[in-house]
C-alpha cells in the first residue's frame, strides 16, 4: 500500500490516500486483477481492517483517541460529511503571484558569466579574461621548458 498523508500544517484538513494494487503480486511480477476487489464488500473490509490496525497504533502510542471507518450515516450521530469547497480562485492566484515572486527574487539578475572575479589583489577579472588566462596556463603546463629542453638535449649529445 503507498499512501499519500496530507496536511497542510495548519491542521484544516489532514488526511491519507491510500493506494493498493488489486492485482496478485507473485515471484514473476504482477499478475491478473483480483475481481472481488470491485466491489462494496472489499472497500468496507479494506475500511475496517485500516480502523484495526491505526487505532492499535494509536493506543500504542498510549494516545486516548480511535479513528471510526464507518460512514456518518452508519453511525447514526447526526454528523454530516464537510462539503467540498473546491478551489478558492484568489486563494490560488495569490500562492501562484507568491510564488512567482520567490522565483524572481531567487534568480539572478545579472548571468553569472558575465560578473567579475576578483584577482587575488582586489582589483575585478572579468571571466573572458579569466578564460584567456586559464588557456594560457594549460598550454604552458604542456609545453616543454626551454632550459629543461636544451639539458635533456646536451645530456643526450653527451651519451652518444
Amino acid at each position: 500500500v503507498d499512501l499519500a498523508i496530507h496536511d497542510d500544517g495548519t491542521r484544516h484538513n489532514p488526511h491519507v490516500h491510500m493506494l493498493m494494487s488489486t492485482r496478485v503480486v507473485g515471484e514473476g511480477g504482477f499478475g491478473l486483477k483480483i475481481r472481488s476487489a470491485d466491489g462494496k464488500q472489499f472497500v468496507t473490509e479494506a475500511r475496517a481492517l485500516w480502523e484495526r490496525v491505526a487505532n492499535e497504533a494509536l493506543s500504542k502510542a498510549g494516545l486516548a483517541i480511535a479513528i471510526d471507518g464507518r460512514s456518518y450515516a452508519k453511525r447514526r450521530q447526526g454528523e454530516h460529511p464537510g462539503l467540498h469547497r473546491g478551489p478558492n480562485r484568489q486563494e490560488r492566484r495569490a500562492r501562484r503571484v507568491l510564488a512567482q515572486r520567490e522565483r524572481d527574487q531567487m534568480s539572478p539578475r545579472e548571468p553569472d558569466e558575465d560578473l567579475p572575479v576578483p584577482d587575488p589583489d582586489g582589483s575585478p577579472i572579468h571571466p573572458s579574461e579569466l578564460e584567456v588566462a586559464e588557456d594560457r596556463m594549460l598550454a604552458d603546463m604542456h609545453a616543454p621548458a626551454p632550459a629543461l629542453n636544451a639539458a635533456h638535449a646536451k645530456g643526450c649529445a653527451e651519451a652518444a
